[in-house]
């Protein structure tokens, strides 16, 4: 597993992986898998990266965390912030995300922000199998209904402490404008605009 440190913006020809990236596991000198990956998205052709995805990349896996990035609005992962994982077959785990849900939404833009990414989601089997499983987490009801209720259950609590206690009392307009932004980013209507059928056509 290899934390893409500044690995994503600038991919090129002879880039110096462990100087700049943070290899996790296993704990060793051998960067031979990102070599192969940096060397097939930088150089093929389409036609042979979709051929080397097919081979190298676990489509299912891809397709679900490029699908909750974008739904979150993850939005500073254009060249860092992820890791590039590889069991048998490349995938991609988030990292340090907290700059989502809002931040910077009016400059989001779904489907790939850094080279790696753009390249997975032009592959027709990636872009399908995002397609599907934005669906079914986002648009089908999926799972926006139980986190909302879950949501609700826990402002209810968090109502009565934030109103009555004096340490919040400046900041409990503050709380509130947020319980509602956050509400309206669990409802499918406040995110009509990222979940058209398909997202990506």
């Amino acid at each position: 597993m290899t934390h893409a440190n500044y690995l994503l913006e600038f991919f090129r020809k002879n880039y110096p992986l462990r100087s700049l990236c943070e290899k996790k596991f296993p704990e060793d000198d051998d960067f031979s898998n990102l070599e192969n990956l940096l060397a097939a998205v930088t150089t093929f052709s389409d036609a042979k990266w979709e051929q080397f995805v097919r081979d190298n990349v676990d489509v299912e896996k891809v397709a679900s965390y490029l699908a909750v990035h974008d739904f979150l609005l993850v939005n500073d992962t254009f060249r860092t912030n992820l890791y590039i994982a590889y069991n048998k077959k490349f995938y991609l785990l988030p990292w340090d995300n907290e700059s989502c849900i809002g931040y910077n939404e009016s400059t989001y833009k779904i489907g790939g922000d850094n080279q790696l990414t753009k390249r997975l989601v032009a592959v027709p089997e990636v872009k399908a199998a995002y397609n599907r499983r934005m669906k079914e987490l986002f648009m089908d009801d999926g799972i926006l209904s139980t986190l909302r209720a879950d949501a609700e259950n826990m402002f209810e609590t968090a109502d009565i402490a934030m109103k009555n206690d004096p340490n919040f009392k400046d900041g409990y307009n503050k709380y509130l404008t947020e319980k509602e932004r956050f509400l309206r980013f669990l409802s499918p209507s406040g995110r009509v605009s990222h979940l058209s059928d398909p997202v990506l056509p």
